[in-house]
């Protein structure tokens, strides 16, 4: 086989799209088109080092696509549930009805994407059943890009959906949204070379469907080769493990319209949480407009809440 990486080097440079068992799919930065099945070294459980999905390694090319991880780059990121390093946009699809959005767990969601580095995008979709301006409103007011479509009527040339497509261009990015909110239609619109099955993406097989549950990213040749995107089946699974990781006094730092009203309070030691207009800036900020009240009640609602989590939780 004529490859374009080195036999037994481990200078070769990938990524990681699949993790099963142990055994990891690699795609090579010299040649894309291949994949590498490759072990990983074994030094790394004495580490207690996990290669997972979205890693970027050194491997060994050894032969026939087969590999061996020698080296794991530094991650930007990690989330543990769907486990996967390095992602770098969010898209959260939800509705203004048919289902209503649940205004929390969009916050929640988004405080999750913030505090790891990720960059959040709002999609809001059945825009002819039920007009989202006043969810656009919320979330641009809280610096967030926005677009509103309805996925049953777009198509692949309008400017919402190219919007989407530029926003995750080049990068690795999960697609999360509650049942119903047509999330599936968005995507099949979007990357019309993947299906989305009822348990996740697969690609468009003649002998059945990929109905695996484990993390995978797909490359997005059409958008560019360096576009990878994944599926999260719903919300909790994407969430409820990584708000114990967002300790109590960075809570703030994840909703940046409040982090950038929060200067000036009369006490240094404000929360923001349940201090007056007389003063807390944040509460002041609220009754001006500034900070939408469904956005302040999050804030509280998940302060309070990691603020029960216990250590040893």
């Amino acid at each position: 086989m004529d490859t374009k990486f080195e036999k037994n080097s481990s200078q070769n440079q990938g990524r990681i799209v699949k993790g099963v068992g142990g055994l990891y799919t690699v795609i090579p930065d010299s040649d894309p088109d291949v994949r590498i099945n490759a072990n990983a070294k074994g030094t790394f459980r004495h580490e207690k080092i996990t290669p997972c999905v979205g890693d970027r390694v050194s491997f060994e090319y050894l032969d026939d696509d087969k590999g061996f991880i020698t080296d794991i780059a530094e991650r930007k990121n990690l989330l543990i549930r769907p486990m996967c390093a390095n992602v770098e946009c969010l898209v959260i699809t939800a509705c203004a009805e048919s289902p209503k959005a649940d205004l929390y767990m969009l916050d929640k969601l988004s405080a999750v994407a913030v505090f790891n580095d990720i960059k959040v995008l709002f999609v809001f979709n059945k825009n002819d059943i039920a007009p989202a301006d006043e969810l656009v409103d919320i979330y641009t007011k809280a610096g967030f890009e926005t677009v509103a479509l309805s996925a049953a009527n777009a198509h692949s040339e309008s400017n919402e959906i190219k919007r989407i497509k530029d926003f995750v261009r080049d990068k690795i990015s999960f697609f999360a949204g509650a049942s119903g909110v047509g999330k599936t239609s968005l995507m099949n619109i979007l990357f019309p070379g993947l299906s989305l099955a009822t348990g996740g993406l697969s690609r468009k097989i003649s002998r059945g469907r990929h109905t695996t549950r484990a993390t995978e990213l797909y490359r997005i040749d059409d958008i560019s080769s360096s576009t990878y995107i994944a599926d999260t089946p719903g919300f909790s699974s994407f969430d409820v493990a990584q708000l114990k990781l967002i300790p109590k006094e960075h809570l703030l730092e994840a909703f940046p319209e409040i982090y950038a009203n929060s200067q000036g309070c009369v006490y240094s030691d404000c929360t923001h949480t349940g201090e007056g207009s007389d003063v807390c800036n944040v509460k002041k900020a609220v009754e001006e407009g500034i900070i939408p009240l469904s956005r302040h009640e999050s804030f509280v609602r998940l302060y309070e809440e990691i603020s029960a989590i216990k250590p040893w939780n």
